[in-house]
């Protein structure tokens, strides 16, 4: 059978007399064995389905035959009767082993470390060139802060959390702010990131204005968005415009302070 770990022998016995009794055959080298196997030798309580045969040394059981094999034993001998035994040789189905999926390895993305899986030479990730070519440049911005602030300066913070469409990457970015004590610029460089609810990749959908969203060990509550954004989630990904909404950084938080 095919992925059955046998190989594949194209013949196990040619074609011969068999002897009925293999020690005989072998010990009397030079002269003929007496008896051999026949058609009536396969006749086991006047059917030949259940019989038993010896094969130089290896036991063979007969659990079905063909049309013509039962067609002649009908003629022949009058048997009218074959029994079906193929459930008692045929093996158990057993569960596959599950694949389980090693962790990253740290070089690189998620998806750079999975090539190593699949091959012994890891090659580049396969990346979706329509995808790219039709939303290059097109990104969803969100104003956002943290959820659950570690200290008593971290409540007023506020960052923009851009998704690029063309990649499904993120990255963050904080305005730097006045007297907060609190240098800003880049604070998450952009990659790809996983969603820990779902177990995938974040979706454009997944950043809307009101929900918790965990980057790394960070929740962010998403307070605002550009205009772009605001249109691309309400129709579901069918709104784009060839030019994107330009908006800085500094334009997002003071609208949402106001």
């Amino acid at each position: 059978m095919p992925n059955d770990g046998r190989d594949s022998f194209p013949k196990m016995l040619r074609r011969q007399k068999l002897p009925l009794d293999e020690k005989e055959a072998l010990t009397d080298i030079g002269s003929s064995p007496i008896r051999f196997y026949t058609d009536k030798d396969f006749l086991v309580q006047g059917t030949p389905v259940g019989a038993r045969v010896r094969v130089f040394g290896r036991d063979f059981l007969i659990y079905d035959c063909d049309d013509f094999t039962k067609s002649h034993y009908q003629k022949k001998y009058g048997v009218s009767y074959f029994p079906n035994l193929t459930d008692r040789i045929r093996t158990p189905a057993v569960e596959p082993p599950r694949r389980e999926v090693p962790p990253p390895t740290g070089f690189g993305t998620d998806a750079d470390s999975l090539q190593s899986i699949y091959n012994l030479i890891p090659k580049a990730p396969k990346r979706d060139e329509g995808k790219l070519m039709d939303l290059q440049g097109k990104a969803l911005r969100i104003l956002g802060k943290f959820e659950d602030p570690a200290a008593q300066e971290d409540m007023d913070r506020k960052f923009v959390i851009t998704f690029y469409l063309s990649d499904d990457t993120v990255s963050i970015f904080e305005p730097p702010q006045q007297n907060s004590g609190i240098i800003g610029g880049k604070f998450l460089e952009r990659s790809q990131m996983l969603n820990p609810e779902t177990g995938e990749n974040f979706l454009p959908f997944d950043f809307q204005v009101g929900c918790v969203v965990q980057l790394n060990k960070y929740r962010f509550r998403l307070l605002d968005c550009d205009e772009f954004t605001r249109k691309y989630i309400e129709s579901k990904g069918t709104y784009l415009r060839s030019q994107l909404y330009k908006v800085s950084p500094k334009c997002l938080c003071m609208e949402a302070r106001v």
